[in-house]
């Protein structure tokens, strides 16, 4: 990867609510190369977090259908359960989307948002 790669990955990843990152990401996500990502792609992104999830000390019995379904409502794919890159832009999701399946942290604080909603005010 060259520099002007890796800048473009990191506006790309910085900005990832963004349709430029969307366009960018999109086909990463996009395993079978069809322009759609399907349960399927959502899944084994998702089974490699929900490896490094269990590996931080967290439940085990994290269902990766639940999560896979939950997404899916997050985005509201026009023809369910198959999201186009125009899904993720007009669900105003894709950053979350991405982070989710690409990062365990923020599964992490995605997944216990409400939690540190609470946390957080207890603290003011």
């Amino acid at each position: 990867m060259d520099l002007v790669a890796f800048t473009d990955f990191v506006l790309a990843w910085d900005h990832r609510a963004a349709a430029a990152s969307v366009k960018y990401f999109f086909p990463v996500f996009d395993c079978s190369r069809k322009g759609v990502i399907t349960p399927a792609d959502l899944y084994a992104f998702f089974k490699e977090i929900h490896v490094m999830w269990v590996a931080m000390g967290e439940y085990a019995d994290l269902a990766i259908y639940d999560v896979v379904d939950e997404i899916l409502d997050m985005i509201k794919p026009k023809k369910a359960p198959e999201i186009t890159r125009e899904d993720l832009i007009e669900s105003k999701q894709s950053g979350q989307f991405f982070q989710m399946l690409a990062d365990v942290k923020q599964f992490y604080d995605y997944n216990y948002r409400e939690n540190n909603l609470h946390q957080d005010e207890d603290d003011e």
